[in-house]
């Protein structure tokens, strides 16, 4: 339902988001919103920024999913929610709706990245866009266990040790999303350099699976497609 209001609306775009090339304007999306956006949120009073940015983000995943996916509806109620609390939040920093926006941040890329891995590996060519577009589920893997590591420290305060508050105490909301995205892809590509520390045993468990998931997905999924698109030309 959401996709056929879409398309009515805005045809083009749909179109648009509709072949391989949506999957490189996610992955775009989502560089910006990681490397620029989230980093400059810890130095400037950017916060509505990131969350604009972050609901972009959202945006782009749900339209860059298959146009027959079966958990869009999920997809779209896990998004809009996430959005929603993440906005309550900032004006009232109430622990039951700051554990909901994270919640449904988890919810919307645990589902995102299920629903890529099918737009990736369905059938047809293996364009450069399905490579950029399985590059874009790393990225959403990331951002997963991002919202996995913020809900552990709002349950468990302390459960990281960042450099900024060796004491463990709290640190603001941009500066401790942008510390944990920056521990999240340094776990997932598991260079470690050991300057943010999972301390609590839950937290250590985390670390730990997404480090192994770090390395499977080159190893197993990037593989997978290279080997698709050689049987497919032969």
């Amino acid at each position: 339902m959401f996709m056929k209001a879409y398309q009515r609306l805005m045809p083009g775009s749909a179109r648009f988001w509709s072949t391989d090339m949506g999957l490189s304007a996610l992955l775009g999306s989502l560089t910006i919103y990681i490397f620029v956006v989230s980093p400059l949120s810890r130095h400037y009073h950017v916060g509505k920024v990131v969350h604009v940015f972050f609901a972009l983000v959202l945006l782009s995943g749900l339209l860059g999913t298959s146009p027959g996916a079966r958990f869009r509806p999920w997809m779209l109620m896990a998004a809009v929610s996430a959005v929603l609390f993440r906005w309550i939040s900032q004006e009232n920093a109430v622990r039951l709706w700051v554990g909901l926006g994270y919640g449904c941040s988890s919810l919307f890329f645990g589902l995102s990245v299920i629903q890529l891995l099918a737009r990736v590996f369905q059938r047809g060519p293996k364009t450069a866009h399905r490579v950029r577009g399985a590059v874009a589920v790393y990225l959403m893997l990331g951002l997963l266990w991002v919202s996995f590591y913020q809900l552990v420290e709002l349950l468990s305060p302390g459960a990281f040790r960042f450099p900024d508050n060796p004491d463990g105490t709290p640190l603001p909301d941009a500066a401790q999303q942008s510390a944990l995205i920056y521990f999240s892809f340094v776990t997932l590509t598991t260079v470690g350099y050991g300057d943010v520390v999972a301390v609590e045993p839950f937290a250590r468990s985390l670390a730990v699976m997404e480090a192994l998931s770090g390395q499977l997905f080159p190893a197993v999924l990037l593989a997978r497609i290279v080997a698709l698109q050689v049987s497919e030309e032969q």
